[in-house]
């Protein structure tokens, strides 16, 4: 549970030992992607961990989600939608810090790069640069995992 995880981060960095944490857009689809992203949000920042990091869903064909997407019951985001949550989530942070922060795998549309909470409000600007700008974003067939 969310509760759980947020126990065992905190353990760990209560601890001395630095705990990285990733979260992954998309995964709550077209239709509930604002809560994820709010959710993901305030789950990190009750978390507080030394590191986060974001990735991009991405589905194989042999995943169960597969054939949830043939069948038109879960819709991927678009890569705008992609960002637009990512913006949401960050939005959403409240961290003590300092975390360094990464969103810069191979499935990510765009690259992002900091350290929360200071590069939070630059980091919402490289996204609503990008939600201008669709061309900057990394064009699907580049995307991989």
């Amino acid at each position: 549970s969310a509760e759980e995880l947020i126990s065992g981060v905190r353990r760990l960095e209560d601890n001395g030992i630095a705990a990285s944490v990733t979260f992954i857009s998309g995964l709550g689809g077209r239709k509930a992607y604002e809560e994820h992203a709010i959710l993901s949000g305030r789950m990190l920042s009750e978390m507080n961990p030394s590191y986060a990091s974001l990735l991009t869903l991405m589905v194989e064909p042999a995943a169960p989600l597969y054939e949830e997407i043939k069948e038109g019951r879960f819709e991927l985001l678009t890569p705008e939608e992609v960002l637009l949550e990512t913006k949401l989530f960050l939005e959403n942070t409240e961290l003590k810090g300092p975390c360094v922060f990464r969103s810069n795998h191979a499935s990510n549309y765009l690259s992002l790069k900091g350290n929360l909470p200071e590069d939070r409000a630059s980091m919402i600007s490289e996204l609503d640069y990008a939600l201008s700008h669709p061309e900057l974003l990394k064009p699907e067939a580049f995307r991989l995992l």
